[in-house]
């Protein structure tokens, strides 16, 4: 069963870093993989860009 990281408690700093990894690991994908992740990682982590100002300059 794969773990659902979204119950673990980080901090922004590695919340900041799985983003920056996903993006740089589909930088050299096709546009539409590009595009589902951007939507993925707004939905996951849209509800902390009011709480954190470095998660909302990363959007």
């Amino acid at each position: 069963m794969p773990l659902d990281f979204t119950e673990n408690p980080t901090s922004t700093n590695e919340i900041l870093e799985r983003m920056a990894r996903a993006i740089k690991s589909a930088k050299n994908k096709s546009s539409w993989v590009k595009l589902l992740l951007s939507y993925h990682l707004e939905f996951l982590y849209s509800n902390l860009r009011i709480k954190s100002k470095k998660i909302d300059t990363f959007f």
